[in-house]
């Protein structure tokens, strides 16, 4: 995110806004600003949804925590 918003300033971008569908907030260090946050989840691996593990559940219709990690 960070070099694309660099590459897109630099490249005469009028205006840059960034959006996510999840954020773990415990993790994010970066220092540039989110200006749409769909979801805020705790620093859990989490799969569904498009997220897998291992190449399984990405086709999962909701976002899952793994077992082993609660």
């Amino acid at each position: 995110m960070v070099y694309l918003d660099k590459r897109l300033r630099e490249s005469g971008a009028a205006q840059v806004e960034i959006c996510t569908m999840l954020l773990k907030p415990e993790v994010y260090k970066q220092n540039l600003k989110l200006d749409y946050v769909a979801m805020e989840v705790p620093n859990r691996f989490i799969l569904g949804y498009g997220l897998d593990y291992d190449q399984l559940g990405r086709n999962l219709k909701d976002i899952y925590v793994l077992k082993d990690q609660i």
